[in-house]
């Protein structure tokens, strides 16, 4: 039987995959994780958007947003979010992040050679 986050995963046509005994939503994501392994400082970091709260006796819980990972180059921290597709939840979860977090790089990586790029570009800063 599969759970509805399964159910989501495959909706959107990822593979679940593991490499170096770590499991990953994706195919994409586990081959980020590998290009970017020595820079990445944290997996599945999570950020709080909206305090859980009571309203009129009912309780709402928190929302948290989880990116893939973080990433430290030249003491730059990138907050990494690995997506093959934008969905609905993401832009909205994205759109709070940036207000809550406006001092923070979040970085949409929909590619290998995007994840190659960033690394590029930030190493090239240390010269």
């Amino acid at each position: 039987m599969f759970s509805p986050h399964d159910l989501i995963m495959m909706k959107y046509n990822n593979t679940k995959t593991v490499y170096d005994n770590i499991k990953f939503d994706s195919k994409l994501e586990a081959k980020c994780y590998e290009i970017a392994k020595e820079y990445i400082t944290e997996l599945q970091p999570k950020f709080l958007l909206e305090p859980g709260f009571i309203h009129h006796n009912k309780k709402y819980r928190k929302i948290e947003y989880v990116a893939d990972f973080i990433i430290r180059i030249n003491n730059i921290e990138y907050i990494v979010d690995i997506k093959g597709m934008e969905t609905p939840v993401f832009k909205i979860k994205h759109k709070l992040f940036l207000a809550r977090y406006p001092d923070k790089d979040l970085i949409l990586i929909k590619s290998q050679k995007a994840m190659k790029e960033l690394l590029l570009t930030s190493t090239k800063l240390m010269c």
